[in-house]
């Protein structure tokens, strides 16, 4: 069964200089980035879904940017590609970018880990094509970013929406999907 179930293990980073978050207490935290500017990073592991069901990648490339001062809560941008070892239910499948770059945001720190911060990354555009199956995502993905260079996309909700679905019925228009990809990026970054 195509699971209808997909999950992206590999793709984006955050980061600002001088953006200040409010978190849960409603306290302001402000956040800086060094060295910030242009990243790069690779990904063990790139899915939507949940694998076996669904797409899995054995991994991907990202690239991207940290701005030097945040935009209405933007602190970045980072566009994935060279997906490589791309199966869908057994059969070998493409990856493209159908929307890039993506628009990466901070949204928080963890109480327990000063060295991790919560975010998401907006304006997602994904095409899988194998043999009798097309399908396209839009949407959204939360992530976290843990000092010094660990960018992961958690897939803690499915919030990639299939708009075209031409796979035997096994994945329909509407349905949602999560995304969950891990980058190890360089050079190194530390948010305080």
């Amino acid at each position: 069964m195509f699971g209808r179930k997909f999950a992206l293990r590999g793709a984006a980073l955050v980061a600002a200089l001088g953006l200040s978050l409010t978190l849960g207490s409603g306290t302001a935290h402000a956040v800086t980035i060094s060295p910030g500017g242009p990243f790069s990073g690779t990904s063990g592991t790139f899915s939507i879904g949940t694998p076996p069901a669904g797409l899995a990648c054995s991994s991907s490339h990202i690239t991207g940017n940290f701005l030097s001062s945040p935009i209405g809560g933007q602190i970045g941008t980072a566009t994935p590609s060279m997906f490589s070892g791309c199966v869908a239910y057994g059969f070998p499948v493409s990856v493209t970018l159908t929307k890039s770059p993506w628009a990466l945001y901070l949204t928080g720190v963890n109480p327990s880990n000063p060295n991790q911060f919560y975010g998401n990354a907006t304006g997602i555009g994904i095409k899988i094509t194998g043999v009798g199956c097309t399908v396209s995502f839009v949407g959204s993905a939360p992530l976290t970013w843990t000092n010094p260079n660990a960018l992961k996309f958690v897939g803690t909700a499915p919030t990639l929406t299939a708009t075209a679905a031409n796979c035997l019925g096994l994945i329909n228009v509407g349905d949602t999907l999560p995304l969950t990809a891990s980058y190890t990026v360089s050079p190194p970054q530390i948010i305080t």
